[in-house]
């Protein structure tokens, strides 16, 4: 991912990522719908940003029913327009896929909606998380009771202990249900709360939501954010905590 190099959420390098990515999720089975956001003009430090388009890559299994119960995992694809965004987020990708792998390889096929978010990166002065915000507002009430909770993953690659934050308090019974599955799979979290990814969205809507990872980092936002600054054990412990709440 990082060899396509920045992935500005308007940029011809986005779109190269996400046809990548959708080709992923569908070679492991899925049916993959594509939504169209749009996206704001904006500015981020020196770098004018054009207003346009980017894509939502919303991925499910063909056994998952329209009414069933189902976990929302998500991953922001695109970075700021001067970083190629080893840990924020190929990181969070990369264990989205993975995590996808497992659940197609399952007997049991735990019901999940993996969906892979455009715009989630600051256009100032008008917001961000507009691909999450553009999903979020699709669900109305009936969709809204089939989801139990929202995963968002998000700069999972560095560190050894993994923030679990919610947005507006500390702790919920979805946020320390997932915190129970973190002791049970010998996995160090620590909560927290974070208004810096997708998962604001989902909670704006009432629905249960947290993000794994997002630790500050000196490379965060910057050309040096490279696959040097990834610990592969720290992507492996975010990825074997979500497929504990999963299944």
């Amino acid at each position: 991912m990082t060899r396509i190099g920045p992935r500005e959420a308007t940029s011809t390098a986005y779109a190269t990522a996400a046809d990548y990515t959708e080709a992923r999720l569908r070679a492991l089975g899925y049916q993959v719908r594509r939504q169209s956001v749009p996206v704001p003009a904006g500015t981020w430090q020196s770098f004018r940003l054009r207003a346009g388009t980017t894509t939502n890559l919303v991925a499910a299994l063909p056994t998952l029913s329209s009414t069933q119960p189902r976990l929302l995992v998500g991953a922001h694809l695109d970075t700021v327009p001067d970083s190629p965004g080893a840990n924020d987020n190929a990181s969070g990708v990369a264990a989205l896929l993975e995590l996808a792998r497992l659940a197609a390889a399952s007997r049991s096929q735990p019901a999940i909606v993996f969906i892979v978010f455009g715009g989630e990166e600051p256009r100032r002065p008008r917001g961000s998380h507009f691909g999450s915000k553009a999903y979020a507002a699709t669900l109305d009430d009936t969709a809204r009771r089939t989801y139990r909770g929202m995963i968002s993953l998000d700069a999972v690659g560095t560190g050894s202990i993994l923030p679990v934050c919610r947005g507006r308090r500390l702790s919920d019974r979805f946020s320390a249900a997932v915190v129970r599955r973190a002791k049970e799979v010998a996995v160090s979290v620590t909560e927290c709360t974070s208004r810096a990814s997708d998962h604001l969205s989902f909670e704006d809507v009432d629905l249960p939501a947290v993000v794994i990872g997002g630790r500050p980092y000196s490379q965060y936002h910057t050309i040096r954010d490279r696959p040097s600054v990834l610990r592969l054990e720290t992507i492996a412990a975010a990825v074997r905590l979500t497929w504990a709440v999963m299944r």
